[in-house]
C-alpha cells in the first residue's frame, strides 16, 4: 500500500494548494457587487485568507505534536465538515457593518475548508518523514507549484470560459476529490498505526535546538521577499490598475521561486549565481525607473521582472539553506507569520510610513544585504564580499541618487500623498497645478484667475463629456450630473446655479486633494455633493434621477470590472431620467473597453455611440486638451437627438472627431457571473 499512499500524497498536496488559491478570486468577484471595491472589502478578504493560512500552518504544527488518534481524528473531522459547511457565495450578514459582515460570512462559509487545505500538506510531510527519516521539503515546492497553477489558470483558463456559478460547481467537485483523498490517507495512516508501525506521538517533534537569531533570520528573509513581491504588485497596479494581471507576474515568480528552491536540487552555488543576477537586475531597474514617475514600459518592465525573479530566488534559496533538519512545521509557521506581517505592512504600514513605493527597493536591498552577509560568513569570505560589493555597489549608488532627487522634489512645489489605494502626485507649476498617480493624469487646473474654472485635459467642452453635458444643459434649465470617480473634481465646473453634481469615489485621498489643492469643487456654481463610497452602490442607492452619468473610475489606466458588467449598466439606466445619457470614459493605453460596453448595451436594447475627440493645432493650449474616447449609452428613443448633438459638435474646427456606431462590435459580454480581463487581451 506504500505506493498508493505516495501517489495520493503527491495528488492531494498540489490539489489542496490549487483549491486554496482558487477560492480567493472567486470570493472577491462574488462580494464585489455586494460590497463594492472599497479598501474595506479587499483588505478584509485578504486578511481572512492570510489568517486562514496562518491558522492552517499553526494547526498542522499542533497536530504533529499530538497523539496519532487525536491528529487523525481532527483531520478526519475537518475532511467531513469542509464540504458540509462550504458555501459560495458566502453567508450575507447585511445587518452588520461592511468588514464584520464579510469576516463573519467568510469564517462561517470557508474556515473549515481552508484549515483543511492549508494544513494537510504539512501534516503529510510529517507522515512521510516518519517513514523515510528525513523531511520531504520538495513537497513544499510542489504545494507552491499547485498555487502557481491556480494563479495562471484562473485568469486565462477558468475566468474567461466559466461563469461564477459554474466555477463554484467545479470548486465543489474539486473539494470532493480533495476530501476523498484526505480521508483515504487518514484511513491508511490509521491502519498503519494500528499495525504498530509507528509511535503514538509523531516523531516530527524530536528536539532540535534552533537559535533565536536563526528564527529571526527566517522571518526577515521571508518578510523581505514577500514585501518585494507586494511592492512590485503596487508598481504594476499604478500602471494597469489593481486587477489579476497586476498580481500575475510578481506573485507567479514568488511562488515559482519556492518551487525551484525547495525542489531538492538547489545548491548554495546557485544562490550565489542568482544573487549576482539580482545585483545586475537591481542596477538596471534603479537606473531606468527606480522610484521615479517613469512609465513602466520596455526596459523598466524587463528589469522589474528580473528583480522579482532574482530577488525571490536568491532569498528563498538562502532560506532553503537555513532550513531545520527536523522542526519543519515550525519553520513553515514562521514563514507564514512573516507573510502575514508583510501583507499588513504593505497594506497598512507602508502607506503610513512612506509617501511613495520605497518598500520595493528597501526590500530588495534588505534581501541583498541579508543573503550577502550570509554568504560572506562562510569560507572564502573576502572574495565573496568583494563580489557582492561589485554587484550591488552601482545599484546602491543609483538608489542614493534617487533619494537625493526625492529631497529636491520636496524643495520644489511637488508633493506625494499615499494611502492604501494609491499614490497621488500633486505638481504645482507657474501656469497650472496637476494631479496624477505617477503614470496617469487625473486633472489639471490653470492658475490664471480668468481660466481657473476652465475644464481641461479629458474634460474640455470639445470632448465627448463636455459635448453631452452641454447639450443637456441647452435642453433643460437644470440637470443632475452624476460622476463615478472624483479625480480633481474638474466636472464640477459644468454645474450651473440650478444644477446638482454628485461625485462618488472610494478613495478619501482623492477627496483630500480635490478639496485642498484644487478649487473646482468649492468654486462650482451648482450644488456639489461628494460621497465616499463605491460608485455602483452609490448609483444604486441614490434617491436622485440623473440626466448625465459619467463613469470615470480610473485606477491607474484601468476601470474596475464590476462597474462594467451588464447588471451594472442596468443599474445605471435605472437611475437615469427618460432622456438621460450614460457616458463611459474609456481613454486607455492598454485595453479597449468598447466591446464590453457595446455588448451590454446591445443585450439591454440600448443605443451606443463611440466618440473620439482629438485636439488639433487650433485647440487652445491653455486647456491642456487631451485626446479622449467616450462611449455614449442611451435609450433608442433618443437616437435622433444624440446624432444631432454629435453632428453639431463635429462642426468645431479645433477638434478632429471620429464617431463609431458599434452595433456590429465584437461580442464581449460581461455579467456579474462572468467577466474576465483576458477577453480584451485576446481581441
Amino acid at each position: 500500500m506504500q505506493w498508493l499512499f505516495r501517489i495520493l500524497v503527491y495528488l492531494v498536496v498540489p490539489t489542496a494548494a490549487f483549491l486554496t488559491f482558487l477560492l480567493q478570486p472567486i470570493v472577491g468577484k462574488e462580494l464585489m457587487p455586494r460590497y463594492g471595491g472599497t479598501a474595506g472589502t479587499w483588505m478584509t478578504i485578504s486578511l481572512f485568507f492570510q489568517a486562514a493560512l496562518l491558522g492552517g500552518y499553526a494547526l498542522a504544527s499542533w497536530l504533529l505534536r499530538q497523539t496519532r488518534p487525536r491528529a487523525l481524528g481532527v483531520l478526519l473531522g475537518l475532511a467531513i465538515l469542509s464540504p458540509i459547511t462550504a458555501k459560495l457565495p458566502p453567508w450575507d450578514f447585511h445587518l452588520l457593518a461592511e468588514w464584520p459582515a464579510i469576516l463573519v460570512g467568510l469564517t462561517l462559509s470557508l474556515l473549515p475548508t481552508l484549515l483543511l487545505t492549508t494544513s494537510i500538506g504539512i501534516v503529510l510531510q510529517g507522515w512521510i518523514r516518519e517513514r523515510d527519516g528525513r523531511v520531504p521539503y520538495s513537497l513544499y515546492g510542489i504545494s507552491n507549484l499547485g498555487s502557481l497553477l491556480a494563479l495562471l489558470a484562473y485568469p486565462f483558463a477558468i475566468e474567461p470560459f466559466f461563469g461564477l456559478s459554474l466555477q463554484v460547481h467545479y470548486v465543489r467537485i474539486l473539494l470532493g476529490i480533495l476530501v476523498a483523498g484526505a480521508v483515504g490517507l487518514v484511513l491508511m495512516e490509521k491502519k498503519r498505526g494500528g499495525e504498530g508501525a509507528g509511535p503514538a506521538v509523531m516523531p516530527a517533534v524530536e528536539v532540535e535546538e534552533i537559535p533565536v537569531r536563526r528564527v529571526l533570520l527566517w522571518i526577515l528573509i521571508a518578510f523581505s521577499t514577500c514585501t518585494l513581491m507586494l511592492g512590485a504588485v503596487r508598481i504594476l497596479s499604478a500602471e494597469i490598475g489593481s486587477n489579476p494581471l497586476a498580481w500575475l507576474l510578481p506573485l507567479g515568480m514568488y511562488l515559482l521561486s519556492f518551487t525551484l528552491t525547495f525542489s531538492g536540487w538547489w545548491r548554495p552555488w546557485v544562490t550565489l549565481l542568482t544573487l549576482s543576477a539580482f545585483g545586475l537586475a537591481l542596477f538596471g531597474y534603479m537606473s531606468t525607473k527606480g522610484i521615479s514617475d517613469t512609465v513602466l514600459n520596455h526596459w523598466p518592465r524587463v528589469w522589474l521582472a528580473s528583480v522579482i525573479a532574482a530577488g525571490t530566488l536568491s532569498g528563498h534559496g538562502f532560506l532553503y539553506q537555513l532550513r531545520p533538519a527536523r522542526r519543519f512545521s515550525f519553520f513553515y509557521l514562521m514563514v507564514a507569520v512573516a507573510g502575514v506581517m508583510a501583507g499588513l505592512f504593505a497594506s497598512v504600514g507602508a502607506p503610513l510610513v512612506f509617501h511613495r513605493n520605497f518598500e520595493f527597493p528597501l526590500a530588495a536591498f534588505c534581501i541583498a544585504i541579508t543573503v550577502g552577509l550570509g554568504l560572506v560568513s562562510r569560507r572564502g569570505w573576502f572574495e565573496r564580499l568583494a563580489f557582492i560589493l561589485m554587484a550591488f555597489g552601482p545599484a546602491a549608488w543609483f538608489a542614493a541618487d534617487k533619494l537625493i532627487d526625492e529631497h529636491q522634489l520636496r524643495v520644489t512645489k511637488m508633493k506625494y500623498l499615499r494611502n492604501y489605494y494609491s499614490t497621488i502626485v500633486v505638481v504645482d507649476t507657474p501656469a497650472y497645478i496637476s494631479a496624477n498617480n505617477e503614470t496617469t493624469l487625473h486633472g489639471v487646473q490653470l492658475h490664471d484667475p480668468k481660466l481657473k474654472d476652465t475644464p481641461t485635459t479629458y474634460y474640455t467642452r470639445g470632448g465627448g463629456g463636455g459635448m453631452v453635458i452641454g447639450a443637456m444643459q441647452q435642453k433643460f434649465p437644470s440637470i443632475n450630473l452624476g460622476v463615478i470617480g472624483l479625480g480633481t473634481g474638474t466636472l464640477a465646473t459644468y454645474g450651473r446655479r440650478a444644477d446638482k453634481v454628485i461625485f462618488w469615489d472610494i478613495n478619501p485621498l482623492a477627496l483630500q486633494v480635490a478639496r485642498n489643492d484644487f478649487t473646482f469643487l468649492k468654486d462650482a456654481e451648482g450644488t456639489v455633493d461628494v460621497r465616499l463610497m463605491d460608485g455602483r452602490i452609490g448609483v444604486r442607492t441614490a434617491k436622485e434621477k440623473f440626466d448625465v452619468l459619467v463613469v470615470d473610475a480610473f485606477s491607474g489606466d484601468y476601470v474596475p470590472l464590476h462597474l462594467l458588467t451588464r447588471e451594472a449598466m442596468q443599474e445605471y439606466m435605472n437611475a437615469m431620467r427618460e432622456e438621460g445619457v450614460v457616458l463611459f470614459h474609456i481613454s486607455n493605453r492598454y485595453i479597449d473597453l468598447l466591446p464590453v460596453i457595446a455588448s451590454s448595451a446591445r443585450h439591454l436594447g440600448l443605443s451606443v455611440r463611440n466618440l473620439t475627440a482629438t485636439p488639433n493645432e487650433l485647440a487652445s493650449k491653455a486647456e491642456q486638451a487631451a485626446k479622449t474616447k467616450y462611449v455614449l449609452v442611451y435609450r433608442k428613443s433618443q437616437d435622433k437627438d444624440v446624432d444631432a448633438w454629435i453632428m453639431e459638435q463635429m462642426k468645431r474646427s479645433d477638434y478632429d472627431y471620429q464617431v463609431v456606431f458599434p452595433e456590429e462590435a465584437t461580442e464581449v459580454d460581461w455579467t456579474d457571473d462572468r467577466h474576465a480581463i483576458a477577453d480584451l487581451l485576446w481581441k
